[in-house]
């Protein structure tokens, strides 16, 4: 999730909202925590926000920061990547009086920011890489989560609503009910908390449940079991980031310097064999997995044993095992 935010941030600063970037840069720096890499990427994002606000000064603090980190300082390579990171900034910083050329300077630059270490990350994993993608271009198709949200919670005014990794709140703060109740631990929401401490405590039932914590599988499966117990009758849940394109989207631990999903998509296994529930993967905004309870009693269909080891080959070669949906065809259905 914490790359989600670094990747939403560098959206808003290729934008031009710079007071957005700076807010989610300093939101994961502050609230990181046990991941070395995603500290030195939000320091590094954070110092290249500064810089293009002209703060040269506290621009450079951060960058300072990144390269004293102590993953910086024992590893060669990310102390390199970081001295990169700086280079470009400040020709990011030198042309951002430059109108004409801002824009290309922001994609050429800070893109970068993301990515730099990228290869370094997934050396370690080459066991794991597979060449073969899905042709899936998410930012060609005009919707995503919020509009499957939206028609979910337009079903009812009175709609109780549960969102688990609230982050920016770039979903949360769009869904227009007055009972709604947002988890996260770092950023967001309404309650700063993990999701298993608020389903340890929670006494509420909820009418449309959103998941988008923690991108692996174990923790979406116990967000997926906890929400089952306190979903209404005729209540919705929503997964998301269920369809990676590449290995490198979808590893665990994260190696990508951009999207990641994690690995939820093994979850969506379990779900096509879970008796008692419809469920279908709407194919918008990195896959939405979306599901409706039809039985009673019902329990999420276990295959960790099968699943724990599997790759993103096995995600690939068993594509067609999912129920896959486009847009246009899902919206009678979630009006259902």
């Amino acid at each position: 999730m914490t790359f989600s935010v670094l990747e939403t941030a560098l959206s808003a600063l290729r934008s031009g909202n710079h007071d957005k970037a700076e807010m989610l840069c300093r939101s994961v720096v502050e609230g990181n925590s046990g991941n070395d890499l995603v500290t030195v990427n939000a320091l590094c994002l954070l110092g290249a926000t500064l810089l293009y606000k002209k703060e040269i000064a506290e621009g450079k603090k951060y960058f300072d920061a990144a390269l004293s980190h102590p993953a910086a300082v024992a590893n060669e390579e990310i102390r390199k990547a970081v001295l990169t990171r700086l280079h470009s900034c400040q020709d990011v910083y030198r042309f951002a009086a430059q109108p004409e050329t801002q824009n290309k300077t922001v994609d050429d630059n800070l893109l970068a920011v993301m990515r730099a270490t990228t290869d370094m990350r997934t050396s370690g994993y080459a066991h794991h890489a597979d060449s073969r993608r899905f042709s899936w271009e998410w930012k060609e198709i005009n919707y995503n989560r919020i509009s499957i949200l939206g028609l979910l919670t337009s079903k009812r005014s009175d709609a109780a609503y549960l969102e688990i990794g609230c982050a920016s709140n770039v979903v949360f703060d769009s869904i227009p009910l007055a009972n709604k109740v947002g988890v996260d631990p770092a950023a967001g929401g309404t309650l700063r908390m993990t999701s298993d401490d608020f389903f340890r405590i929670n006494t509420s039932f909820f009418d449309v449940i959103f998941i988008d914590g923690l991108h692996t599988y174990e923790q979406v499966r116990k967000d997926i079991i906890n929400a089952l117990r306190i979903l209404k009758p005729n209540g919705w849940i929503a997964i998301h980031d269920v369809l990676p394109r590449d290995w490198i989207e979808q590893h665990v631990p994260c190696v990508s310097g951009g999207v990641w999903t994690g690995n939820v998509w093994k979850v969506a296994f379990e779900l096509v064999k879970t008796a008692g529930i419809d469920f279908k993967i709407i194919t918008i905004d990195h896959g939405v997995g979306v599901f409706r309870v039809t039985g009673e009693n019902v329990t999420l269909h276990d295959m960790t044993a099968e699943l724990h080891d599997k790759e993103f080959a096995y995600l690939y070669e068993n594509i067609s095992l999912l129920p896959l949906i486009e847009w246009s065809d899902a919206q009678q259905w979630l009006r259902g």
